[in-house]
């Protein structure tokens, strides 16, 4: 078995992705390394409050105001922190602005 891997900036943090693979397979394994990479960056340009252009940072800006289109990914996210935050009662809470 072979492996290779990816460390990258996304989050405000290093990823170390490690995809272990067969030698036959090895360009497959590097496609899907590159697609995991790509999805997590773009997780991260449209869920970081530190991105001006970022959908969570447009959410923010018009909290209240006006209604905002998000990618599905972003929509199931919130969604999903809304659930856990409620079946905690609120000991989870993603906010950090009025989100």
């Amino acid at each position: 078995m072979n492996t290779i891997q990816k460390l990258f900036s996304a989050f405000g943090t290093i990823n170390n992705i490690t995809v272990y693979f067969e030698e036959k397979d090895r360009l497959k394994a590097n496609k899907i390394l590159q697609d995991i990479e790509d999805y997590i960056n773009d997780l991260d340009d449209r869920l970081s409050i530190f991105k001006e252009k970022s959908e969570v940072s447009i959410i923010n800006r018009y909290a209240g105001t006006e209604y905002i289109k998000v990618n599905k990914d972003t929509f199931e996210i919130l969604k999903l922190a809304k659930y856990y935050s409620m079946i905690t009662n609120e000991a989870f809470d993603i906010t950090t602005k009025p989100l």
